[in-house]
């Protein structure tokens, strides 16, 4: 059973504004910067707890990279769980990727079928370099 939520005008905010990410992470500071921008006033802290909330209601999925990197969160909203998506981390700038991946799909079956082991996606996390920051560090070893 899912946690009741106390509806106000700070969460009917908190949720239009990750909703309005399209599925993108955003760390709380990021949420808080977000609202500001949209005129809502809301502590980190604050946001933190109703993130949390959230994530227990089952509308927003929590995504951890590692230790010391900060939890980010993406809205999935009711009834759209994103069950198969993996991820990927980016080493240089923190970038947290989505990756809807037919062969990490087929991997993740390989690996029950074959190995009688289940791999919880939302939980596995690729370590690599993004696009923008692989491009950028040919240019700086092409200088």
């Amino acid at each position: 059973m899912r946690p009741a939520t106390y509806k106000t005008r700070q969460d009917a905010e908190l949720r239009a504004f990750l909703a309005s990410l399209r599925g993108r992470h955003a760390s709380a500071r990021d949420v808080v910067a977000g609202l500001a921008a949209r005129g809502v006033a809301m502590g980190q802290t604050t946001v933190y707890r109703r993130l949390e909330k959230l994530v227990a209601e089952g509308v927003v999925r929590k995504f951890v990279a590692g230790p010391g990197v900060p939890a980010c969160f993406a809205w999935v909203g009711a009834g759209k769980e994103e069950g198969g998506t993996f991820h990927g981390y980016c080493e240089g700038c923190g970038a947290t990727i989505h990756l809807h991946c037919h062969e990490l799909e087929a991997l993740g079956a390989h690996l029950a079928a074959d190995h009688r082991f289940r791999l919880d996606p939302a939980r596995t996390v690729f370590y690599g370099t993004c696009a923008k920051c692989a491009r950028a560090k040919k240019r700086e070893s092409a200088k």
